[in-house]
């Protein structure tokens, strides 16, 4: 049996091995798992290719160790949330606007807020679930690992939406610019403001 202690931030165990566990290693919220040879804690960890097994004998004990763990965990995750908020939150501004753009969407517009996405995925979503930080917020996720798993067709599409509109704003103009009314390429080839 391993004597276990958290300390609000920290999972810590000396017998029978050494273990030292930070919130931001845990990957989903702990299960109780009851059995043969008595109750035991499981914790899926970021990196590891097994769940983390802890035994503890007395069960109301157990129940109570999970509680403070869940909610701990629970709380970290979405206090993560909120520290990355105004970058979760610029990221999804440009994924809005690239579904209905009101100004050209030219690539060294979108570059940055893309980078900006991967870094997040990197750093941040890949350490949550849905789970971690309630439906929602998930959403949010969702949305920018869509940008990211396809940044060049999402800005394709905003560039077809953005000239559709453009050309159909400024249909009388083109119409009678000269003699001849202007072909859809010459349209195409003015420019937009």
């Amino acid at each position: 049996m391993a004597e276990v202690s958290f300390d609000g931030e920290n999972l810590s165990s000396h017998r029978p091995h050494a273990l030292s566990l930070a919130l931001s290693d845990v990957r989903s919220a702990p299960k109780t798992s009851r059995g043969w040879f008595g109750s035991e804690l499981l914790i899926e960890t970021v990196g590891a290719p097994a769940k983390l097994r802890i035994r503890i004998s007395n069960d109301a004990k157990l129940e109570r160790f999970s509680k403070a763990l869940d909610q701990a965990w629970r709380e970290f995750n979405i206090s993560q949330w909120h520290a990355k908020s105004e970058a979760i939150d610029k990221v999804i501004d440009a994924v809005v606007e690239l579904h209905a753009p009101t100004q050209y969407p030219a690539a060294c517009v979108t570059g940055p807020f893309l980078d900006l996405a991967v870094q997040l995925d990197e750093g941040l979503f890949s350490k949550l679930n849905e789970e971690a930080i309630r439906e929602t917020a998930f959403r949010d996720v969702r949305k920018i690992r869509s940008f990211i798993g396809a940044p060049s067709q999402l800005r394709t599409g905003a560039i077809a939406k953005f000239e559709h509109r453009e050309l159909n704003a400024w249909k009388d103009f083109f119409d009678t610019f000269e003699k001849n009314p202007l072909t859809q390429e010459q349209r195409r080839s003015v420019g937009y403001i």
